[in-house]
């Protein structure tokens, strides 16, 4: 099984990497960099310093590594750059995974999972809430970062997507 892990060379992404050619998977990694470091993978491992959203640079990927599994680590993460820049964290986090998908979709690869993340809502909003709320609704978003996260498995859940029959797994949503 071929599985093409996005933002692989980041901490979390090349953790998953290791443990996936470890048990014997062949790993394709995509990563722009923007956080994440070359070096952080052996070097056998094939790798594209892309943008994982830029749409024609995917299709020719996909095209000559028949991609199986989209293992989706990249995204802005930086919860306090996101405060201030909260369009950049859209575009990363939201658009970006849906051109993913795009292309996934046009090229025939089914199944897809997300990392999402577990600093989608405010601690404090979260323990004064959780007393009265029910439990669909602890989860607040508290900025640019965390509302761009909680709008990807809206985006897997979509009728584009639905009719596309994406299987898909959000990790940590």
């Amino acid at each position: 099984m071929r599985i093409l892990v996005t933002g692989g060379a980041g901490y979390i992404g090349g953790v998953a990497v290791e443990k996936l050619i470890d048990a014997g998977y062949d790993v394709i990694v995509v990563d722009n960099l923007s956080t994440g470091r070359r070096d952080n993978l052996d070097s056998a491992i094939p790798f594209y310093p892309y943008d994982c959203g830029d749409r024609e640079k995917m299709s020719v990927l996909f095209n000559e590594h028949n991609i199986d599994v989209v293992m989706h680590f990249a995204a802005s993460a930086l919860v306090g750059e996101s405060v201030t820049e909260p369009a950049l964290y859209f575009k990363n986090n939201v658009t970006v995974t849906q051109n993913l998908l795009e292309v996934m979709r046009a090229q025939g690869c089914r199944k897809f999972i997300l990392s999402s993340t577990a600093a989608t809502f405010s601690s404090k909003v979260f323990h004064s809430l959780a007393m009265i709320l029910p439990k669909a609704a602890w989860s607040i978003p508290m900025q640019a970062f965390s509302a761009s996260r909680k709008l990807i498995p809206c985006t897997l859940t979509s009728s584009l997507m639905r009719s596309s029959s994406l299987a898909t797994c959000s990790l940590r949503s």
